[in-house]
């Protein structure tokens, strides 16, 4: 009787202060023990400020505290005193919505409770649930948090809810995910549902069967298994408190998330969060697209390859980023800028995929942070490689990935993806050895060689003698690692000596031009 009278006792006064009033969207409620027997509890309430003309209770008092197994009144908490009050700003730079207006007003208050194996269990109503939303009958509301015995070991402060977030809000027709997990300083198990709002006052039709306070009817259509209507969907992670949410029609919908801990596989307490949140039709970021550049390139060994690309961002308010990411890059691939055309303006020039015609696109105030380009509008990148590492030969393949996307949205259409593919082209090589050389010191053909574009530094290794016409070995030239310098005879003998005008013989036998090579070939020495 005593519980039953306290509840009364507390919808009368409600009712007398905020008659007519409807302007609390949710809210919740946690507490913190602060000695042995010693606890703050903290609630926050949820206020619609826009379409109300009530304010902010100065104070909240007329709570009460049960015991948890006989749900006998054991106390009124103390007056509860505002420490904070924060206005919600909604919306991103993808979506701003209208008309939705929020403040979180932070009560806290001091508690003593003696030790009770059975535990407790808080408790406060108040009338003036905001009447805007269309899943439920709108009435009254209650916060309820769930106290385990204050002789626990370790003691215990029970879960919090993350602060308001900006993003809450629904948007019809599409997924949204959203964070409703609760942080726990004792490290417990989380475990989060979906249960169905309290109403206030007592014992009336359907209630909860722990406090006994009514639940909050659905109106026709809805209910726990379809919380956001028909075509709908609202769910929830029970390990992470992540909830899938996709209305399907314009309206404000209120929905119940608990939060229950676990210590040793035991419960021990819970929260409760209530929130109501619209569902507008949004409107989105028209999504950024890449220029139809060419996605394949051939990048020469030992040469030098730059390419650009180019993605637009139609929403010219909106910081676009143009990030890239290559397995080229430990081999020395990079992103550069190009020439500036004063200040932070950069023309880029791309190869048309559909007709390889060459697109020139000025671009402003474009940055380059690592391997990410960042500016509004229209972003350029530019990609270099000189591939000059042997061991690049043995790989496969390489690949640029692209990765433009919009800061501050919802990942509803604002991330765009592109690969382009590299083929490392090898150097062509085509044996040959000129057939006539004069070492007179004119510097005109004094040494006889193979010429640089001709070697294959990666592949060639060979062994090459000289011989005259006698069959005398006059000079020999050994490759004794793929780095070593490229062959060159001076005309002179083992000993230092000039050689005497006349033919000569070649032989090369190794590794030339990626083939296995023996060959003989004959020279004419001039002086």
């Amino acid at each position: 009787m005593q519980k039953i009278l306290l509840h009364t006792l507390i919808f009368l006064g409600l009712l007398t202060s905020d008659i007519y009033a409807s302007h609390f969207v949710g809210g919740d409620v946690h507490f913190e023990q602060t000695g042995p027997n010693t606890f703050t509890i903290t609630l926050r309430s949820f206020r619609d400020y826009c379409n109300s003309t009530a304010g902010a209770d100065a104070s909240i008092t007329g709570a009460g505290i049960y015991d948890e197994v006989t749900h006998a009144f054991v106390q009124t908490v103390p007056t509860m005193s505002i420490v904070s009050t924060d206005t919600i700003v909604f919306g991103d730079e993808c979506y701003t919505p209208t008309g939705i207006c929020v403040e979180v007003t932070t009560y806290q208050g001091s508690i003593t409770l003696a030790n009770n194996p059975n535990g407790y269990y808080f408790t406060y109503s108040n009338f003036a649930r905001n009447n805007a939303i269309v899943n439920m009958s709108p009435d009254g509301m209650t916060w309820e948090a769930h106290i385990p015995d204050p002789a626990l070991a370790g003691q215990n402060t029970s879960p919090q809810f993350q602060p308001y977030p900006a993003d809450a809000y629904f948007c019809v027709g599409n997924t949204k995910f959203l964070d409703f997990s609760c942080t726990d300083v004792d490290g417990d198990s989380l475990v989060y549902s979906l249960v169905q709002p309290l109403d206030e006052g007592n014992g009336f039709g359907s209630s909860d069967p722990l406090t006994n306070i009514p639940l909050l009817q659905f109106e026709p259509g809805y209910s726990m298994a379809s919380i956001l209507g028909p075509g709908s969907l609202l769910t929830i992670n029970s390990s992470t408190g992540e909830v899938q949410a996709r209305p399907g029609a314009i309206g404000v919908y209120l929905f119940r998330i608990r939060c229950e801990e676990y210590r040793n596989g035991v419960k021990i307490g819970e929260v409760f969060g209530d929130f109501q949140y619209e569902a507008p039709n949004c409107t989105f970021d028209i999504p950024p697209s890449y220029e139809p550049f060419a996605t394949n390139y051939s990048v020469e060994f030992d040469g030098n390859t730059c390419f650009d690309i180019v993605a637009t961002d139609p929403n010219v308010v909106d910081s676009f980023y143009l990030s890239l990411s290559s397995n080229a890059f430990p081999f020395g691939a990079e992103v550069v800028l190009p020439p500036s055309s004063g200040g932070n303006n950069y023309t880029f020039t791309y190869v048309d995929s559909t007709d390889s015609s060459l697109n020139t696109v000025n671009t402003t105030q474009v940055q380059l942070n690592d391997t990410s380009f960042v500016g509004v509008g229209t972003v350029g990148a530019r990609f270099c490689w000189s591939p000059d590492d042997c061991a690049i030969l043995a790989l496969d393949s390489f690949s640029v990935q692209l990765f433009a996307y919009s800061i501050g949205c919802d990942d509803i259409g604002d991330t765009i993806l592109q690969e382009v593919e590299l083929e490392v082209i090898p150097k062509i090589t085509n044996p040959k050895v000129p057939n006539v050389f004069s070492p007179n010191g004119d510097d005109k053909n004094d040494v006889y060689r193979l010429s640089d574009f001709e070697r294959d530094r990666c592949y060639d290794y060979v062994d090459i003698k000289i011989y005259n016409r006698w069959g005398k070995l006059v000079y020999e030239y050994n490759m004794e690692s793929l780095d070593a310098p490229l062959f060159e005879w001076d005309g002179k003998n083992m000993d230092g000596g000039d050689c005497k005008e006349g033919t000569y013989f070649v032989t090369i036998q190794g590794i030339y031009g990626k083939e296995n090579i023996t060959d003989q070939f004959p020279i004419t020495l001039f002086r």
